[in-house]
C-alpha cells in the first residue's frame, strides 16, 4: 500500500471510530493535534479541504453532543 492510500485508510478509520464511544476520545485528540495534520499531509490534502473536513467533524460533533476536548490549535 502507498503512503497516500495508507494515510486516507488512517483518516477514514478515525472517522468512522468517533461514533464509537470507546474510540472517541483518542479520535477527538487525533484530529485536534499534530497527527491529523501529519496523514492529511502525507494524503496530499490540501489546506483548505482539511479545514473542510475538520468543520465537518466538528458540526457532526457539535450537532450529536459528542463530548471532545479540542485543543488549542486545530491544524
Amino acid at each position: 500500500m502507498a503512503v497516500k492510500e495508507l494515510a486516507e485508510t488512517v483518516i477514514l478509520q478515525s472517522i468512522e471510530d468517533l461514533w464509537d464511544k470507546e474510540q472517541r476520545k483518542e479520535c477527538g485528540t487525533f484530529f485536534c493535534s499534530q497527527g491529523f495534520s501529519f496523514w492529511a499531509g502525507a494524503a496530499k490534502i490540501k489546506i483548505s479541504d482539511r479545514r473542510k473536513i475538520l468543520s465537518m467533524i466538528l458540526n457532526s460533533i457539535t450537532r450529536g453532543k459528542m463530548k471532545i476536548k479540542a485543543a488549542d490549535k486545530i491544524y
